[in-house]
């Protein structure tokens, strides 16, 4: 039986999806903004044209439920299949899911696409296996992480837990197209990551200066790293108040902690690293898809950046529970 399909741009996720020919685009057929919003949806199109010469539809993930409504549990597991291509993707925008990849499950995506999308309001995500944009075969400009409505982000609660991993693609643009994880919100973002965050290197190209991270939309980030993170990592400054990173674990790339008049925060517990590349990259900034644009600024390779102006904190603690804690412990602190 011979299907037709078409292309459709899903405005809550931020890019193209595959659908039946009846399915009308959530908004409108032209592309608008500046050369960073253009590129944001154009090549993921194109992506989507090519695999649709490879396969008759758009894979679903081994998820339960599939097709969730609002306050589900969701639970998935499976691993990527190539043939025929299924890379075990997910997608919805129901609000107040609560999501658990399972340990030795491992989410992907074809190019131009992201390994799990999650649109709706009200997230928790716990990562107990693998949400990797490459482990079906992407290489490039996949993303592994999306959460929110990236053209318009909303008021709500994200918790996102990561004790497994989560992978991106090489974006030779340094856009938002192959990060590990992206997330709109305006609301509180809690995001804990005790296992590994980062960017499948691509020939000479060292994954430290990719874009990792990245979290916009006029919201506070709580960000705590007892893990790995491989890549620069960027959040847009809040409406009010701060955002707040504590590291414990290893970042090989760098933190911005915002740009603008934020009372910001970073806690450096004793053990903790800040690696720099053989050849560190100055800081960037690359253009959010939102509806106008906006811009979010990654710092320089190896540095730490909570922007100019504001009341800005740095913390020097022995654990990650808070100042005063814990029994012992030396650390030095090193600037080069």
């Amino acid at each position: 039986m011979n299907h037709v399909y078409r292309v459709i741009f899903d405005r809550r996720s931020g890019e193209f999806r595959v659908a039946s020919e009846l399915t009308r685009s959530s908004g409108s057929g032209g592309t608008r903004g500046s050369t960073g919003v253009v590129r944001h949806s154009v090549l993921p199109a194109l992506a989507v044209l090519a695999a649709l010469q490879l396969h008759s539809g758009e894979a679903v993930a081994a998820c339960t439920p599939a097709a969730p409504v609002d306050n589900d549990t969701v639970s998935c597991i499976g691993v990527p299949i190539l043939l025929p291509p299924n890379p075990n993707r997910f997608l919805s925008n129901a609000n107040g899911l609560a999501v658990t990849v399972q340990a030795g499950a491992i989410m992907s995506t074809l190019p131009g696409g992201t390994a799990m999308t999650l649109g709706g309001n009200n997230i928790t995500l716990t990562n107990l296996g693998a949400i990797d944009a490459n482990a079906a075969g992407s290489l490039v400009l996949a993303r592994a992480l999306t959460i929110g409505n990236l053209i318009a982000p909303t008021s709500s609660s994200v918790l996102v837990n990561n004790q497994g991993s989560i992978e991106g693609t090489f974006d030779g643009t340094f856009g938002l197209l192959g990060t590990a994880a992206v997330i709109a919100n305006a609301g509180a973002t809690t995001f804990n990551n005790s296992g590994s965050i980062g960017v499948t290197a691509l020939g000479a190209f060292d994954p430290v200066n990719s874009i990792a991270v990245a979290i916009y939309g006029g919201g506070n980030v709580n960000f705590t790293n007892t893990g790995t993170i491989t890549g620069r990592v960027a959040f847009a400054s809040p409406t009010t108040g701060g955002n707040t990173f504590t590291n414990a674990g290893t970042i090989n790339g760098s933190v911005s902690l915002g740009t603008t008049l934020s009372n910001d925060t970073f806690v450096a517990v004793t053990g903790s690293s800040i690696g720099n590349p053989l050849i560190p990259l100055p800081a960037v900034g690359i253009p959010t898809p939102t509806l106008p644009p906006g811009l979010l600024t990654f710092a320089a390779t190896g540095t730490i950046d909570a922007g100019v102006g504001g009341s800005d904190t740095l913390v020097l603690q022995n654990t990650v529970a808070g100042p005063g804690s814990g029994t012992g412990g030396a650390g030095a602190i090193s600037g080069l």
